[in-house]
């Protein structure tokens, strides 16, 4: 060989180990860029996830009949009428729901209105559970007020 072909060579080779550098300087950097691009999406969608929330002012927790039932043993019988008059506002056709209003108000001594919302709970779900309420109260108003019963009855 001449010295023109080895110099070519030399320079060759110079420009692979040149390459090869580069080609390890150029994953080095692809493995801290890659991870760390990552890192920024990632917190980038949390905060348009989470940053409305941050702010956000928590809301009252909604009534549910079971926090009814808690009033109701813990004696709390005008807040267990109030949160059920609400569910049976959203939902007027929750029978169980008028069973439950109809034994607050019985606790409450309101016999007639009991009576009443029993008789709702029986119109919309007719079973003997609603019935005996129903004809129980019934039985027991014509004993405690014959007379202002039997006024009802003529006036329906």
């Amino acid at each position: 060989m001449n010295n023109e072909t080895e110099s070519t060579l030399a320079c060759l080779k110079q420009l692979v180990e040149l390459q090869q550098q580069e080609n390890k300087r150029t994953r080095a950097l692809f493995f801290f860029i890659l991870p760390a691009a990552i890192v920024v999406m990632v917190i980038s969608i949390y905060i348009q996830i989470f940053e409305p929330f941050k702010h956000a002012q928590p809301r009252e927790s909604p009534i549910n009949w079971y926090d009814v039932s808690l009033d109701m043993r813990r004696g709390d019988l005008d807040k267990a009428l109030k949160s059920a008059n609400l569910l049976l506002q959203k939902v007027p056709r929750d029978f169980e729901g008028h069973y439950r209003k109809g034994e607050i108000l019985l606790m409450l001594g309101e016999n007639l209105e009991s009576k009443k919302s029993f008789q709702a709970a029986y119109s919309i779900f007719p079973t003997s559970k609603y019935k005996n309420a129903v004809d129980t109260l019934a039985l027991l108003i014509s004993k405690d007020n014959p007379q202002e019963e039997n006024a009802k009855e003529v006036r329906q």
